[in-house]
């Protein structure tokens, strides 16, 4: 019930499915669900190294709909 933060160090996806990369959005869920649990603020970070990673990531993002039927809502920043 304490936990505030989820630090992803890499992108969920499933095995290769047909030699692709497939990712893994229902894993991506049971990581972050473990922050901001009875209604308490939380965030997750993930780490993403490259623009295929980044393609992925917007793919699971966009693939979770929130109970109210929205969107998660998400940031990107970029270290230069």
């Amino acid at each position: 019930p304490n936990c505030t933060t989820v630090i992803n160090y890499d992108i969920p996806i499933n095995q290769s499915v047909r030699d692709q990369i497939v990712p893994d959005p229902v894993t991506y869920v049971r990581r972050a669900v473990c922050t901001g649990r009875f209604a308490r603020p939380g965030i997750c970070i993930t780490f993403v190294t490259s623009p295929q990673e980044f393609q992925l990531m917007e793919s699971i993002l966009n693939a979770c709909i929130l109970t109210d039927n929205t969107k998660i809502e998400y940031e990107v920043y970029t270290y230069t």
